[in-house]
C-alpha cells in the first residue's frame, strides 16, 4: 500500500503529538505525586510555594487549588484557605471535593453549622460521596444527638462498610445506649463487631483526621 509522502508527514506529526501529551501527562502526575508527599511529611509551606508557582501556568487547575487550600487550612491560615476552596467551587459550582473541603474547614474553625450546610451540599451533588456522612454524625454527636448520628454513621456504612471510623462510632454510641433506644437486629450488631475488629489495625494506624485525609482525589 502507498502512502503519499503528505500523508505520512501528518500521521508521524499525529504521533510526535500523542506521545508528546502522553509524556505530559505523565510528568505532571509525578510531579503532583511529589507534592503530595510534601503534604504528608507536613512542610506544607515548602507545599505551597511549588503549587503557587505551578498556579501560574495553571490558574484553573482544580487539583492544585485544592492542595494549596487544605495546606493553608492545615496551618491555620482558614481566611485564606476558605478563599481558595471557594475559588475552585466558582470553577466548578457542583465539585463535591471543594464542598466538602468548605466543610472541614468549618469544622476545623468549630462553625458547626455552616459545616452541616456544605457536608449536605456535597450530598445533594453526590449522595455517596466517601464520608460527608461520617462527618455529620460527628455534628450531630457533638450537639448529643445521638439518634441522628447514629443514623448518619449507619449511612455511612452503607455507602462504605470499609469505613473503620464510621463502624467505631456507630458501635459505641450503640453499645452506650438507653434501653428503648433504637434496636438493632442481631446479624448486623455481629456485622458491626467483625467490622470493627477486622479494622482495628487501619483504625490505630490512622492519624487525627484532617484535610490530609480527604478528597485530593478522584
Amino acid at each position: 500500500m502507498h502512502i503519499s509522502g503528505r500523508k505520512l508527514i501528518r500521521y508521524t506529526t499525529l504521533c510526535v503529538c500523542a506521545a508528546w501529551v502522553a509524556l505530559a501527562s505523565l510528568a505532571c502526575a509525578a510531579h503532583i505525586e511529589a507534592v503530595d508527599r510534601t503534604i504528608r511529611d507536613g512542610r506544607y509551606a515548602e507545599a505551597i510555594a511549588q503549587l503557587d508557582k505551578d498556579l501560574i501556568s495553571r490558574p484553573n487547575d482544580p487539583d492544585l487549588i485544592l492542595r494549596k487550600g487544605i495546606c493553608q487550612s492545615m496551618l491555620k491560615r482558614y481566611a485564606d484557605a476558605r478563599a481558595t476552596f471557594e475559588m475552585g467551587l466558582a470553577l466548578d459550582p457542583k465539585a463535591p471535593r471543594f464542598l466538602q473541603n468548605l466543610g472541614l474547614l468549618c469544622m476545623r474553625e468549630k462553625k458547626f453549622d455552616e459545616a452541616e450546610t456544605w457536608f449536605k451540599k456535597t450530598l445533594a451533588v453526590r449522595p455517596w460521596h466517601p464520608e460527608a456522612n461520617f462527618h455529620l454524625g460527628v455534628i450531630y454527636e457533638g450537639r448529643g444527638d445521638m439518634k441522628m448520628a447514629m443514623e448518619y454513621y449507619k449511612r455511612e456504612l452503607n455507602q462504605n462498610a470499609r469505613c473503620a471510623k464510621a463502624w467505631q462510632r456507630w458501635y459505641l454510641l450503640k453499645s452506650s445506649a438507653q434501653d428503648g433506644g433504637e434496636r438493632f437486629s442481631i446479624p448486623l450488631i455481629l456485622l458491626a463487631i467483625g467490622a470493627t475488629a477486622a479494622g482495628l489495625f487501619v483504625l490505630f494506624r490512622q492519624k487525627k483526621l484532617d484535610e490530609k485525609e480527604i478528597e485530593c482525589a478522584k
